[in-house]
């Protein structure tokens, strides 16, 4: 499979992403804004980690949604986690609050930030699902 076919079939993932949540919330602002940070996220960790599935001849579908979940989650889980008070969103600064107080953060807290990158890593799973599809599509019984 050539590079502009994985390149083709992350633009085509991007897109349908795009796509269902910009229809879901009625809005093509909300198509810009999942299509800007859809594409960030394709071109700064989906294509290094693709390449490397392909480079070392594990790209099959397996791979490829445990990378989606991994890509869709793991910049929020960061983003998120309570390390600092800013940045983190209301989950992130409550979890950060109560363990610079010394107390340990609620449960709740914990299960919010928990369900957060969840949902993110679901999405990051919907995505690669897409991708393989193009992909499969483009170069039929490579896989």
């Amino acid at each position: 499979m050539s590079f502009s076919n994985i390149l083709f079939s992350l633009f085509i993932s991007v897109v349908s992403l795009s796509l269902v949540f910009g229809a879901l919330a009625f809005s093509p602002v909300m198509f810009l804004i999942v299509a800007m940070i859809g594409s960030g996220l394709a071109v700064v960790f989906a294509l290094p980690v693709i390449l490397l599935l392909r480079r070392f001849s594990i790209l099959n579908l397996y791979y490829t949604l445990g990378a989606g979940f991994l890509v869709g989650a793991a910049p929020f889980a960061v983003w998120l986690y309570p390390s600092s008070g800013s940045g983190g969103g209301v989950i992130g600064t409550s979890i950060f609050a109560a363990t610079s107080a010394g107390q340990a953060a609620s449960s709740s807290a914990w299960l919010g930030y928990s369900i957060v990158v969840l949902v993110f890593g679901i999405i990051g799973i919907l995505g690669a699902s897409i991708f393989w599809a193009a992909l499969t599509r483009l170069h039929p019984g490579e896989h």
